[in-house]
């Protein structure tokens, strides 16, 4: 597939995303791994609740086989030429949603900027229901179309090896010193040897670095200059990655929006470089 032909991401903001999400064909889903909060407190009408938990699952949190993945996809009707409309009560839910269906060939792919805070601050419809999904049926070819967006660890290690790329942790910077691992389920402490530190938030859940006070992510242009300070620029190749990869989605996702075309996400994360003692790590 072409750069021309690479599927539209839109950060939507709320007023455009609101007028949108109605289009015959569209579908609206809220992205999480628990439903608690969509039963509970309400959510966009007419959205769908989308269980991340359907395309990843313990113990490493990685993406399921693709042939698994385009199940779930179809059973939530989603198809390649799917107008999706995303959104989630922490960002990086939504942005490892989107991250997939760009691998997986979706052509349009919306994302409300500001995400389920900024629809609720505004004080806009609530909806308590819930809301079903219509399958669609499950196409023969699973092949993602876009697989150079999602590298596994011989990968990592071949840049490393090669010097050619930055491996870019965003994580929290606790995270990154090796004074914490950031996770229950993660022992080891330390970094990935020679990656560089794209900042990220407060914990594992968090990119306040990314963000304005109020919710939606910052320009493009703070974003990208931030990065140049730290050497992370799109001449080289650029791999995210985090604890388990959804942080580095949602970084991946404003590279992408900033047309950087040599980019990808390590899916495996610091879950699984350190989980084999093999591999070096260093830490401050």
């Amino acid at each position: 597939m072409s750069s021309s032909q690479l599927p539209k991401i839109a950060l939507l903001p709320l007023r455009d995303f609101a007028l949108q999400i109605d289009a015959p064909g569209s579908l609206l889903f809220e992205v999480d791994s628990s439903d608690l909060a969509y039963i509970n407190q309400g959510h966009i009408p007419g959205a769908v609740f989308f269980d991340t938990n359907q395309i990843e699952h313990s113990p490493d949190w990685n993406f399921l086989p693709f042939n698994q993945i385009i199940i779930y996809l179809t059973h939530m009707g989603i198809t390649s030429d799917s107008q999706v409309f995303l959104y989630s009560r922490l960002s990086i839910a939504a942005a490892r949603l989107a991250h997939l269906l760009l691998v997986m060939g979706n052509a349009s792919i919306n994302i409300l900027d500001g995400g389920w805070s900024i629809w609720q601050s505004s004080r806009m419809p609530i909806e308590h229901a819930s809301n079903t999904s219509v399958p669609v049926p499950t196409p023969t070819n699973s092949v993602p179309a876009n697989p150079q967006f999602l590298v596994d660890q011989p990968a990592v290690k071949a840049v490393l090896a090669a010097k050619t790329g930055n491996i870019v942790s965003v994580r929290s910077h606790p995270e990154y010193r090796g004074e914490t691992s950031g996770y229950d389920f993660i022992g080891p402490q330390g970094r990935i040897p020679g990656a560089v530190w794209a900042g990220a938030g407060d914990d594992k859940d968090g990119m306040q670095l990314y963000h304005r006070s109020d919710g939606p992510a910052k320009p493009l242009k703070e974003i990208a200059q931030m990065w140049q300070a730290r050497g992370i620029t799109p001449q080289k190749k650029t791999i995210f990655y985090c604890g388990t990869g959804w942080r580095a989605s949602e970084a991946f996702l404003y590279a992408y929006l900033m047309g950087w075309t040599d980019i990808a996400v390590y899916d495996g994360g610091w879950h699984e470089w350190s989980s084999d003692p093999r591999n070096p790590t260093e830490s401050d």
